[in-house]
């Protein structure tokens, strides 16, 4: 029976909390918010992490779902996004050595074909950086004090050019969660929208750091 497409951008939450308790729940969360139907690259992606934050939850059954979705999202793109005869077998939730380097920021090809994950802070915002080897990103601001918590989210594709990034955006999200009137509820709110912006930073390598500066900002390697 063929795998229905639909599935494969059905993202199941049910195994998270109501609200995001961490960083990665609720960049999960922002990345199903800012999905757009269709981008089966971006589906697998979020299959991807939902499978890996099961797995570490020892949610097996879930995880398992999520990346035969993911798989199945993969497949689809490689067939001209046609329904897919079978689902793929499960992937594997084991880091091998390649993504253990691109997790840790080392670029596994040429510099065109720069990926890593990283985070760094500028002042009291923690910004973190997700480069994907099929030339995605996505960027996250955190600031958070005195109860308030402000968010913001970017993501597109990106083009590395000697020392300089190119950034063409495709959406853009935020959000905030502030404490009420006498501290007891919390109020929340958040927008999202579409953006064509194009941004230039220069990009410099610290050689035997593992480590980046953009914009200024430098960057470590991070692994969640």
């Amino acid at each position: 029976m063929a795998a229905d497409l639909s599935r494969i951008e059905s993202f199941d939450t049910s195994g998270m909390p109501r609200r995001p308790t961490n960083f990665l729940e609720q960049q999960i969360l922002d990345l199903i918010a800012s999905h757009h139907r269709g981008d089966l690259a971006d589906a697998a992606r979020i299959q991807g992490k939902l499978g890996r934050y099961y797995a570490e939850k020892g949610d097996e059954e879930r995880s398992r779902s999520a990346f035969l979705l993911g798989a199945a999202a993969k497949d689809a793109l490689e067939n001209g996004n046609k329904e897919t005869s079978q689902m793929p077998p499960q992937e594997s939730t084991e880091i091998t050595p390649k993504e253990e380097a691109r997790m840790s920021g080392e670029r596994t090809s040429a510099a065109s074909r720069f990926s890593g994950k990283y985070f760094g802070y500028e002042g009291r915002m923690l910004h973190t950086w997700e480069f994907d080897e099929d030339g995605t990103f996505l960027h996250t601001c955190i600031t958070s004090g005195a109860g308030t918590n402000t968010r913001a989210s970017e993501r597109g594709r990106f083009r590395l050019a000697d020392s300089t990034l190119e950034l063409k955006m495709s959406s853009a999200a935020s959000g905030f969660t502030t404490p009420g009137v006498g501290g007891n509820r919390t109020n929340l709110g958040g927008n999202h929208e579409v953006s064509s912006e194009t941004r230039k930073l220069d990009i410099q390598f610290l050689s035997g750091e593992k480590a980046i500066i953009l914009g200024g900002v430098k960057l470590k390697p991070k692994s969640w």
